[in-house]
């Protein structure tokens, strides 16, 4: 019988999303883990992206198997989408502030 290792991939890439952006959320505050907490960002990055390439992968290769790891696909390939517009989502926040501190400085306010 044969399985959709790639969707069981792409679950476990989408959980590994998770896993580290609470990890980076939870040890941001503490001064020493906060320096090691830069590490979690690429590894963000390398696990959405693998969420979302193996996801995509894994729904293809459902359509052969009869919808066989369809759904662990679909998981991972959500997480990644949805965490991946959420960090697209606060850098803008952050250009933006960024920007309005900045014109806020230079008028002296």
């Amino acid at each position: 019988m044969e399985k959709n290792t790639v969707g069981t991939v792409a679950m476990g890439a989408g959980i590994g999303v998770v896993v580290f952006q609470l990890l980076l959320v939870c040890t941001g505050w503490i001064p020493i883990v906060n320096l090691l907490s830069i590490l979690f960002l690429p590894l963000l990055l390398i696990c959405d992206v693998t969420a979302i390439v193996t996801g995509i992968m894994g729904m293809k290769k459902a359509k052969l198997l009869d919808g066989l790891g369809k759904n662990q696909a679909m998981v991972g390939l959500v997480i990644g989408i949805l965490h991946t517009l959420f960090m697209l989502l606060l850098v803008v926040i952050g250009v933006i502030a960024g920007g309005f501190a900045l014109i806020m400085g230079a008028l002296g306010g």
